[in-house]
C-alpha cells in the first residue's frame, strides 16, 4: 500500500477511471469549482462511489475487482459534449455503455454498494468540472468553459485501468490499479 494513503481511510473509497488527457482542459476550471481536486482527486469518470465494500474491509474484495474487470476488454471513449445536471458541470464520454457496464458489474457483484450511495437514480457517466449550486455562477462557468473549450474537444482516451482511490487524512490517493483485459474494445 503507498504510504500516503496508510491507516484508516474515513470510509470515503472510489473506483474511478483516471482521464490525465483531459487535465489540460478542465484542469483550471476544477482547481476553482470542484471539491474534489482541491482534495487530490484527479480527473476522472467514476465506477463507484461510496465503494462500501472495500472500506468495510472485507477479506477478497480485491480479488474479486480483479477478475471481474478481467472479463472487460480496455477500451477507447471521447469527452466531446457539454453537459449538466443540477449543480454539476461536466463532459459526457462517448461511448458511454463501457462505463454503465463496468458501474452495473461492480454493482451486481457488491449489491451494499451502489453507486453514489443509491441516491442518484440511473447511471451517467461523466467527468465533472465543476460543482456550482449557484444558477448564475453555473451559467456563466459554463459559458466560459463553452468558449475555452472551442476547438480543444474532443479529449480521447483509452480506459486500461480502474483505479481504486482512497480518502486518508482529507486527502484522495490511489490505493490499487486493477486493470481491465488487454483485449480492446473499438
Amino acid at each position: 500500500m503507498p504510504p500516503e494513503i496508510e491507516g484508516e481511510l474515513n470510509h470515503e473509497v472510489a473506483l474511478v477511471i483516471l482521464v490525465p488527457e483531459a487535465d489540460a482542459l478542465v484542469g483550471s476550471f476544477r482547481e476553482l469549482y470542484d471539491p474534489a481536486a482541491n482534495l487530490g482527486m484527479p480527473a476522472h469518470i467514476t465506477i463507484n462511489y461510496t465503494f462500501n465494500a472495500y472500506s468495510n474491509d472485507k477479506p477478497g474484495v480485491l480479488d474479486v475487482l480483479v477478475k471481474l474487470f478481467l472479463k472487460y476488454p480496455c477500451f477507447q471513449f471521447c469527452l466531446n459534449k457539454i453537459r449538466s445536471f443540477p449543480g454539476v458541470l461536466y463532459l459526457a464520454p462517448e461511448p458511454e455503455h463501457p462505463f454503465v457496464q463496468l458501474t452495473k458489474a461492480v454493482w451486481e457483484k457488491f449489491p451494499d454498494s451502489p453507486p453514489y450511495d443509491g441516491v442518484h437514480e440511473g447511471i451517467i457517466p461523466h467527468l465533472t468540472f465543476a460543482h456550482i449550486e449557484d444558477r448564475k455562477l453555473n451559467n456563466r462557468v459554463c459559458e466560459e468553459f463553452l468558449a475555452y473549450s472551442k476547438g480543444r474537444l474532443p479529449v480521447c482516451a483509452t480506459a486500461r485501468v480502474v483505479w481504486l482511490m482512497g480518502l486518508h487524512q482529507g486527502k484522495w490517493g490511489k490505493r490499487e490499479a486493477i486493470e481491465l483485459s488487454a483485449k480492446t474494445r473499438q
